[in-house]
């Protein structure tokens, strides 16, 4: 498991990028399904999977400034730039 992390190349980037959406996707509908009352904004699968997206922008910057594994943060940032598109064509 250290070694993903530590390694600078683009498929380390697309697998912590999917296990992070993934991860945090399933939180957030865990989450979503226990609550009652929920925002109107929330409401919506769009919402749910666009809030999904936001430790990929964290481990963007993490990769890119703070490590210097440029090569990482392009992975990342290839599987966020995708989720975030499919999310704005497929979801309603």
């Amino acid at each position: 498991m250290k070694a993903l992390f530590s390694g600078d190349k683009i498929p380390n980037g697309l697998i912590i990028g999917i296990l992070s959406f993934a991860v945090f996707l399933g939180l957030l509908l865990a989450i979503k399904n226990q609550l009652e009352n929920l925002p109107y904004w929330l409401e919506s699968q769009k919402a749910t999977a666009l809030l999904a997206l936001i430790p990929n922008v964290l481990l963007i910057r993490v990769y890119f400034i703070n490590r210097k594994a440029d090569r990482t943060g392009r992975g990342i940032l290839v599987v966020t730039f995708v989720a975030m598109l499919a999310i704005f064509l497929f979801l309603k």
